[in-house]
């Protein structure tokens, strides 16, 4: 990141990963890529637009030299040549069908048996609409469930799919109020918790995970540290949420003895302060979306796979904990959503760069949840025709 630069116009600008706001200030604040305020600036660009070119000259640079340096230059053009010709064929961009809304406005790469290598990643999928049922890539098997209205019938739906395609269950308990509207009454929430008020819910949850006779992961209380009203859990009250996610697993180690749990926060400034101690964390979690409008709008050009993953990266290597990304997502035109694959295709477990990344899971669905400024439910499906034309990508042993 560059040093030395200041603003010059009465003007700073706060750099977020969610965007950039614009706000007056004194001359010369400026402000560094977290959003905190500094008298240097570190190259958020927007004051002064030769800053911005040469900030984003400098980025790009990195991250080839990083990934050149990690994989080698003849493994990574070993990769995209594969890659490309299952990827980018012309018969499967033509043959990809409409989804009905615009890609713009709006994860499992493969490792079946014949990929799997020694210090490969683990891939796996958020499949609700079951585009992946019938594949044998796929390794881990991500489910969503609310532990105040249990949908025991999809839960075991999707038991039974992993355990007939031999893949890992991974459950995110999402730890709703008990309110009419689900995400009232967020005040009291660990309050209640603690008061032993959602110990059937606890109960019930771990319960049905447990039935499973194959490997499974529980992620409790997602995404916490963005305190936003979209989750009641989500809120600037660490010392609760560690309370209760303790309390959580405490209870939920007596029913489900294997289970391996996953605190998994969003990647943002200020996570440690959620964290809940060695003993309560076996993996770490993070949230990734590679969203090119919001690229091209808040950062001037696309941003690839490792470049916007190293900043939430380096928040978490602390814990020293295996790390996966437990949701990721891909929006844009094809060669951007393209460039994103090859990269994750490409990424080996235990890289230089990211040395604790063990897996990732595709999040194929569309958005739940409209992003700010107007950019609605992004689409991270993946077409039918791109799913067929995925397979494994075999990685040379030298």
């Amino acid at each position: 990141m560059l040093h030395g630069i200041r603003c010059r116009r009465g003007i700073a600008y706060r750099c977020h990963e969610g965007g950039i706001s614009q706000q007056a200030a004194a001359k010369d604040d400026s402000c560094d890529q977290e959003g905190n305020w500094t008298d240097t600036c570190q190259g958020c660009g927007k004051c002064i637009p030769w800053a911005r070119a040469l900030y984003l000259f400098a980025e790009r640079f990195r991250n080839d030299f990083e990934m050149l340096r990690e994989i080698g230059i003849a493994m990574r053009l070993h990769v995209v040549a594969l890659a490309a010709s299952l990827l980018l064929a012309p018969d499967a961009a033509s043959k990809e069908p409409e989804l009905g809304v615009d890609p713009m406005q709006t994860t499992s790469t493969v490792a079946g048996e014949e990929s799997v290598r020694e210090g490969a990643l683990q891939i796996g999928v958020y499949d609700p609409h079951n585009k992946f049922r019938a594949s044998p890539h796929p390794q881990i098997e991500h489910v969503f469930v609310y532990w105040q209205e249990l949908d025991t019938r999809m839960l075991a739906e999707k038991i039974s799919l992993a355990g007939e395609t031999g893949r890992t269950l991974m459950v995110t308990v999402e730890p709703y109020t008990k309110a009419a509207n689900w995400r009232d009454g967020g005040e009291r929430l660990f309050a209640d918790i603690a008061a032993d008020k959602f110990d059937g819910e606890i109960e019930s949850s771990c319960k049905a995970i447990a039935s499973f006779s194959g490997e499974y992961w529980i992620r409790w209380g997602h995404e916490m540290e963005d305190a936003t009203p979209r989750y009641p859990w989500a809120r600037s009250d660490p010392r609760g949420y560690v309370m209760a996610y303790r309390k959580f697993v405490d209870e939920c180690r007596k029913i489900a003895p294997r289970a391996r749990f996953v605190w998994s926060p969003k990647g943002e400034r200020g996570l440690e302060a959620y964290y809940p101690g060695d003993a309560y964390v076996d993996m770490v979690g993070l949230s990734l979306w590679g969203f090119e409008k919001w690229d091209l709008r808040w950062y001037g050009q696309p941003r690839g796979f490792a470049q916007t993953f190293r900043e939430k990266y380096r928040r978490v290597e602390q814990f020293e904990k295996p790390v996966i990304i437990a949701e990721v997502g891909v929006a844009g035109r094809q060669a951007y959503r393209r460039a994103w694959l090859l990269e994750m295709l490409a990424m080996p477990a235990g890289s230089a760069s990211f040395p604790l990344l063990t897996g990732l899971v595709y999040f194929n669905d569309k958005e739940p949840y409209h992003w700010p400024n107007g950019y609605g439910s992004p689409d991270w499906r993946l077409s039918a025709s791109a799913l067929a034309e995925l397979r494994p990508v075999r990685f040379s042993s030298r």
